[in-house]
């Protein structure tokens, strides 16, 4: 079974690469809408004091305490993941059918991952920020492909008009 994106066979990493990245955002996604519910019930007790909400909800509030952990190491996960696939692309010394596959992916899931952030944001009332957190270090790992893909198509312009 073949995976095209414009044209583009995407291979079986990046295949791979888009699963654990995707599975990754949605339990950051699941868990951060959770917590964002448990803040709400919080809210409801018309106080900001911590020592109040402990004592009202003590296991409710050791649950959101752990969510934010969690969600903490799969922020670090995805910025690991995103990390790996610019080190294979160093490692393949940016052939430019790896970038423009990893370009592509990497945008294509970037739009989708955004724009379900949204939808839920506007279901659950949940702020888009904490939905989109997780992205922002695909979103730079991206921008860094990008700009080199770009100096190395401009260095190898510039060498072809110096002979």
């Amino acid at each position: 079974m073949e995976c095209r994106f414009f044209g583009l066979k995407i291979n079986k990493f990046f295949k791979f690469y888009l699963l654990i990245i995707s599975l990754l955002n949605l339990a950051y996604i699941v868990l951060e809408t959770y917590s964002f519910k448990l803040g709400n019930l919080f809210s409801s007790l018309g106080t900001d004091s911590l020592f109040t909400i402990k004592e009202t909800y003590p296991m409710e509030f050791a649950m959101r305490e752990n969510i934010q952990k969690i969600n903490n190491a799969v922020v670090y996960l995805i910025l690991f993941v995103s990390l790996f696939c610019l080190l294979r692309l160093i490692m393949k010394k940016f052939d430019s059918t790896e970038i423009k596959q990893f370009l592509i992916v990497n945008s294509v899931y970037l739009l989708f991952a955004v724009l379900i952030s949204y939808i839920l944001s506007a279901v659950f009332s949940a702020p888009i920020g904490n939905l989109t957190t997780q992205l922002l270090s695909v979103c730079e790992v991206t921008a860094i492909v990008l700009i080199c893909y770009i100096v190395k198509i401009l260095y190898g312009k510039v060498r072809l008009m110096s002979h």
